[in-house]
């Protein structure tokens, strides 16, 4: 019983030994040189923060390598992909990686393509297989809208009138720009005669620009009357004859009253 135990357990450890060994092949292949680094999408000509980020949605946008060997040389191309594209070759470069293993296409400025489904394919070791590196990436820019504004201009009416004020306005609203030119209106003096007592009266002649009006004062000639700011002159009967016959009413009370008082005295 000792000994199964036994050979069971040199059976696992050496089956965990191929495992390991298996797995330490696999990470050699892939570090293997001019293999060992990664591409990514950047948005536009800016680099991102940190620049390791990959962008898979932009409109303009270059490929950047990291983490390659010093001076190596990448080659690539871009496919348009489904849902959008055919798998056609759409764009294709190459980049040169500097001291440090990094690199970008292009050099300055970014790449534009139509918006749509893109995958870029990376050949590392220049062996013709643009499957090493890959990534997939959606092309889209926001439509341009443009906005012109109308300018439009109104010119106000004029009106003259004889004896009378009128006022007329023209007022004008547009989308954008509106220069509004108010109504000008002028009143011809009028003239009032009345017999008995002269009196004449120069009318008041206003204007207005924009909605600002101002009166003349107006006199009167030949009886003492004069009024500014629009009031009406005096005309009216003079009082004369009322003091007359107030005075005359007086006199007659005061004889009665004297004859009176001389009959009771008598």
């Amino acid at each position: 019983m000792a000994g199964v135990a036994r050979n069971r357990k040199l059976l696992a450890l050496v089956v965990l030994a191929i495992l390991v060994a298996a797995l330490g092949v696999t990470r050699l292949a892939s570090a293997a040189p001019g293999n060992n680094g990664t591409v990514k999408i950047h948005e536009g000509s800016a680099e991102p923060s940190p620049v390791t980020r990959n962008e898979p949605h932009v409109c303009t946008f270059h490929v950047h390598a990291l983490f390659f060997d010093a001076n190596q040389t990448l080659t690539f191309v871009v496919r348009s992909w489904p849902p959008t594209g055919d798998r056609s070759v759409v764009l294709s470069g190459a980049l040169q990686t500097d001291g440090s293993g990094a690199g970008r296409a292009p050099l300055t400025g970014a790449y534009s393509l139509p918006d749509g489904h893109y995958k870029l394919f990376v050949d590392t070791d220049g062996s013709g297989d643009d499957k090493l590196k890959h990534k997939v990436f959606w092309v889209k820019c926001a439509a341009a809208t443009t906005t012109t504004g109308a300018t439009t201009t109104t010119s106000g009416a004029t009106t003259t009138t004889s004896g009378a004020t009128s006022t007329s306005g023209v007022t004008s609203t547009s989308g954008a720009t509106t220069t509004t030119v108010g109504a000008t209106t002028t009143t011809a003096k009028a003239t009032t005669t009345t017999s008995g007592a002269t009196t004449t009266s120069q009318g008041a002649t206003s204007s207005s620009v924009g909605g600002t009006s101002s009166a003349a004062p107006s006199s009167s000639v030949g009886a003492v009357s004069s009024t500014q700011g629009g009031a009406l002159p005096f005309t009216g009967a003079s009082m004369l004859p009322l003091l007359v016959a107030g005075l005359v009413l007086l006199g007659i009370g005061a004889a009665s009253l004297r004859a009176t008082a001389r009959r009771r005295a008598a």
